[in-house]
């Protein structure tokens, strides 16, 4: 888990993934920005806050492509009976977004799709009944492959600065969770 975090592996990921859609010399802008959302799954009783940093390259006057690093928990509640006495507990899964997404510029809504993928990074208990204690807890397969629409629209604050509301869904393909929520993001025109 250590190396995941390490800055030997995470600047050349950062460089693969930004460095493509930085070089296209043909383009009308580059974004960079922090996204803050808040998304529901089906199966939890509560949302899950996340928070990430994109990048964005505008190629034409309607076509870009949007790329980042987001990061996400999802609580779990966890219930089982022995002996006729009930045990709860939750559990917090913690996950790495990497969407690529096309995006559509238009004047009255901005539309985004594209892959995502999902790294289960670490989990960590948040509750349970009667002192219980979870020992361990994983998810399989750590890597999940997803599509993830937004559909925003983006209003400028001064010539380099915007924000953009955004509405976003996130299906993860095996685990055959849906994310539905909102975000906003924070973008300086480069």
């Amino acid at each position: 888990m250590k190396h995941f975090f390490s800055p030997r592996f995470c600047v050349p990921l950062l460089l693969v993934i930004f460095l493509p859609t930085i070089s296209f010399s043909q383009g009308k802008a580059t974004y960079v920005g922090v996204n803050l959302t808040s998304e529901f799954e089906s199966a939890m009783e509560n949302g899950t806050l996340g928070i990430g940093v994109t990048i964005e390259r505008q190629l034409t006057k309607h076509s870009g492509i949007e790329s980042g690093i987001y990061y996400r928990t999802c609580v779990y509640q966890q219930t089982f009976i022995t002996n006729s006495t009930v045990f709860a507990f939750s559990v917090s899964e913690k996950y790495i977004s990497f969407p690529l997404l096309y995006k559509f510029y238009s004047k009255i809504v901005n539309l985004s799709v594209g892959p995502s993928v999902d790294y289960f990074a670490a989990w960590s208990q948040k509750g349970g009944t009667g002192g219980l204690k979870v020992d361990s807890h994983s998810v399989d397969p750590k890597f999940a492959f997803g599509i993830m629409a937004k559909a925003g629209k983006s209003f400028p604050l001064s010539k380099q600065l915007f924000i953009e509301p955004e509405l976003r869904f996130n299906r993860i393909i095996p685990t055959l969770r849906n994310y539905f929520g909102i975000g906003i993001s924070m973008k300086y025109k480069l």
